[in-house]
């Protein structure tokens, strides 16, 4: 995403989403949901979130092990991008990802939500 500055962290995962980065995705967020921003980082994101009128639930319980909220809008760990792909599947609910556009194209990512016929 246009903005996005990556030589100021110690490793990829260490990346906080800035407050633009949410005011360019805010239009395709629904508003009458409650968001589960699942990656708690640096706290920060849930701020943006509210600031921009959202209903938010951002705590420090481990993705993993935890279902929170109506939808998942977050910028998860990268190094873990197909770990939370599968267990968004596993979730079966709505979600909004901040990952590199490459991610959808890659095989593991057609397999997994089945979109092997899916025209990008």
């Amino acid at each position: 995403m246009a903005g996005f500055h990556t030589k100021t962290f110690i490793k990829h995962d260490d990346y906080m989403t800035p407050e633009n980065a949410w005011i360019n995705i805010k239009d395709f967020i629904p508003t009458d949901k409650i968001i589960w921003e699942a990656f708690y980082g640096d706290g920060k994101s849930a701020e943006y979130l509210e600031k921009l009128g959202f209903k938010v639930i951002h705590n420090q319980n481990d993705f993993f092990e935890s279902n929170e909220g109506e939808i998942i809008v977050t910028n998860p760990p990268f190094s873990k991008k197909k770990e939370v792909l599968i267990r968004l599947k596993e979730l079966d609910k709505p979600f909004i990802l901040i990952l590199p556009a490459s991610t959808i194209t890659t095989q593991y990512i057609r397999e997994l939500f089945k979109m092997i016929n899916y025209k990008l």
